[in-house]
């Protein structure tokens, strides 16, 4: 089975880097943007609007997280200001998503034995080759540190919740907090992350001894993300961000739509056949995913579901509904 990972890992390192100049072809204004704005931050310390420092940049008219931009600026000092070079960051951090959920699926030991199965290599395979992954990841933007905060925050979260461990906890609050400076939707999961958390507890009555390893992960969080908390409460960016997306001022009005768009992601088309028509979240053919991979998706969404419903396992239950909840932000 060894050879079977080792080819598997060449193949998909094979194909994540492959063609790399011309899939996709060209940038889009957003991967400008944050070239201009890093290249700025390595010369003079300024955003293009003269802030020093920013703790969210403001780009087309829009606040973005300040991670990417950092890292990037960080790139440039090595590369220069190549737009090509921040494409293979984000391929790099791609990759590196891929590796964390392998470690992760390796440690459960309810999917570690069909690990050494061939068929689980040749699905997740597929999973890995899925061109709506292959083709988002190759966009520099900072989505591609989204994918990896959110690996590595389930993958602390089995750590403190599985094996009650407190490094495990302070992990978690860590990536939870950090992860707001690192895309949008992590900003919405901050929040999530512990109302799914502290709901579980009340579900999963035997469970709550471990209430003292959630509160070291949420003091954690909060003191790393007190920043973000501060912007929110006064200088109020993150709030003029979705602001400026609604489409109507009339709070009922954005309410039901969004209620409505959150459920639209649940559509068989948008997952395996159509896929998001806007083209700077989807490669423009097909669905997200393969059609081959719908029978794992639906055994999975069951998995998580009876194991919730059952109250068999906690950890699957916070995994199902941190799924369920990962599309309130897009909505």
């Amino acid at each position: 089975m060894r050879s079977w990972w080792i080819l598997l890992v060449i193949i998909i390192t094979i194909v994540f880097f492959s063609h790399s100049e011309t899939v996709p072809n060209g940038y889009d204004n957003d991967a400008v943007s944050i070239a201009l704005n890093a290249e700025c931050i390595r010369q003079t310390g300024q955003d293009e609007y003269g802030v020093k420092s920013p703790l969210f940049f403001r780009s087309l008219d829009d606040y973005k997280a300040p991670l990417y931009f950092y890292l990037t600026s960080a790139l440039f000092s090595i590369t220069g200001p190549k737009l090509y070079a921040m494409k293979i960051f984000s391929m790099v951090l791609g990759f590196l998503s891929l590796v964390i959920f392998l470690l992760w699926l390796k440690k459960d030991p309810e999917i570690a034995p069909v690990l050494s199965s061939e068929r689980f290599v040749f699905w997740l395979f597929l999973f890995a080759l899925a061109p709506w992954f292959l083709v988002t990841q190759r966009i520099p933007q900072e989505a591609s540190l989204g994918f990896v905060f959110s690996s590595l925050q389930i993958l602390f979260a089995y750590e403190m919740i599985k094996n009650k461990s407190f490094l495990g906890s302070l992990g978690h609050g860590l990536l939870v907090g950090i992860g707001v400076y690192a895309y949008h939707n992590q900003k919405i999961l901050f929040f999530g992350q512990y109302l799914i958390l502290f709901v579980l507890l009340f579900w999963f009555k035997n469970e709550r001894c471990k209430i003292k390893f959630f509160l070291v992960s949420l003091m954690m969080a909060i003191f790393i993300a007190s920043p973000f908390l501060w912007d929110l409460l006064h200088e109020r960016n993150m709030i003029e961000r979705y602001s400026n997306l609604k489409s109507s001022t009339n709070p009922v009005f954005w309410l039901v739509k969004s209620f409505l768009n959150y459920f639209r992601h649940f559509n068989l088309s948008n997952f395996f056949i159509r896929g998001d028509l806007n083209l700077r979240h989807h490669h423009g053919f097909g669905g997200m995913l393969p059609l081959t991979l719908l029978p794992f998706f639906l055994v999975g969404v069951v998995h998580g579901a009876r194991k919730l419903i059952n109250r068999e396992s906690i950890f699957w239950g916070y995994a199902f509904l941190l799924l369920l909840f990962s599309f309130v932000p897009g909505a």
